[in-house]
């Protein structure tokens, strides 16, 4: 084997690290193509995305950025020297980065590099209660430390451990299902992007698997017959369905022990970057033995409101809903005029009962 196939058989080994990357729905939105022996592009795929949550494409930006975050990890676990140019032509927005393997180098030994570049791959979304507890305040300062850590200084990540504070965040975070149990529109996308079967998760390697979700066996029932939108309209009519299943989940999202969230301008690096801490944060959390879960639901259908197509998608009452429950987020983590991404809840939650696949990386 000649030594530019070596390189290239390295250079995706490190890719392989970098797609296990959480995305919206495990959409996996992105592509990569060789320009040379020693350079990658990456390329964003925003049309894989939620058409209504991924608003100017935020949320494929966001996935990028973690994408990034955990190749330069793997890279320094793997002994590379990189540089990492973001939005390299101002004319094609969709090439995110444009990446450089400059020189290989002795593999990194420090225990830092190790444990994130291994929790890369035990890093899993966790929808499970978790403890209560409040945790070690060198855990806290670890997490706070993530911007700093990933060396952007442009993201804030701000933590709420207060029990009212996190109890109101939870119930503001479950205005996304509500709202998606009574809108036709995210309904049905909501149903497209479910996963039924393990077998039918191996196949698509995509999609919102419903083992993730941590459904009680009778919920699992409850949402199979909601499926159908004529069924689940009655229900609410009858019973409030929707606004049971909100009420069940922010029960659920206020078992934590940390509720946290990042604070960023709405700039295109910004949200990449927004990615990347919070990649390292989750890697972080991971490695000390937390679980992790990140939520986005709200901050986008807040961001969809402001577009044209908000006020065509979205009931008057559903807009006040999800304005109301953005704006108690913002307040509570203090964003002034600062966009809020997402928010994730963190603590001591055990394993989660089951994890979605991972393509492997799309080389063109």
């Amino acid at each position: 084997m000649g030594t530019n196939m070596i390189r290239r058989e390295a250079i995706k080994k490190i890719l392989e690290a970098g797609v296990q990357a959480p995305s919206g729905s495990n959409s996996q939105p992105w592509q990569f193509h060789f320009e040379g022996n020693d350079t990658v592009a990456v390329r964003m795929l925003p049309e894989l995305d939620h058409p209504v949550l991924n608003v100017r494409a935020w949320g494929t930006l966001f996935a990028t950025g973690a994408l990034l975050e955990n190749i330069l990890i793997a890279a320094a676990y793997e002994g590379w020297k990189i540089s990492i140019v973001l939005f390299p032509k101002a004319d094609d927005r969709n090439l995110v980065a444009r990446i450089s393997f400059i020189a290989e180098h002795e593999a990194n030994a420090d225990g830092g590099t190790k444990e994130l570049y291994e929790a890369i791959f035990k890093r899993a979304t966790n929808r499970k209660p978790y403890g209560m507890e409040k945790i070690d305040g060198v855990i806290r300062e670890r997490l706070l430390a993530a911007p700093s850590e990933a060396g952007i200084y442009d993201i804030a990540l701000k933590l709420v451990d207060d029990r009212g504070q996190i109890e109101t965040v939870a119930r503001a975070v479950s205005v996304n299902e509500l709202v998606m149990f009574r809108n036709k529109r995210l309904h049905e996308l909501f149903m497209q992007e479910l996963v039924w079967t393990e077998a039918e998760e191996h196949e698509r390697q995509s999609g919102l698997y419903l083992k993730t979700m941590e459904l009680k066996p009778q919920q699992e029932r409850a949402l199979k017959l909601f499926r159908s939108w004529k069924t689940l309209n009655i229900m609410n009519k009858l019973v409030g369905a929707a606004r049971m299943i909100a009420s069940d989940n922010a029960k659920v999202y206020a078992a934590c022990s940390f509720y946290g969230a990042i604070l960023c301008g709405t700039e295109d690096v910004d949200i990449v970057h927004a990615g990347q801490v919070t990649e390292r944060a989750w890697l972080a959390a991971t490695a000390m033995g937390l679980s992790f879960h990140l939520q986005t639901g709200v901050n986008f259908l807040a961001a969809r409101l402001e577009t044209p197509e908000g006020g065509k998608i979205f009931t008057v009452q559903e807009a006040e809903l999800i304005r109301g429950a953005y704006e108690t987020v913002r307040n509570i983590f203090q964003a002034g005029d600062r966009f809020v991404p997402v928010v994730f809840r963190i603590g001591r939650g055990g394993e989660p009962s089951a994890r979605s696949s991972r393509k492997p990386p799309i080389m063109v």
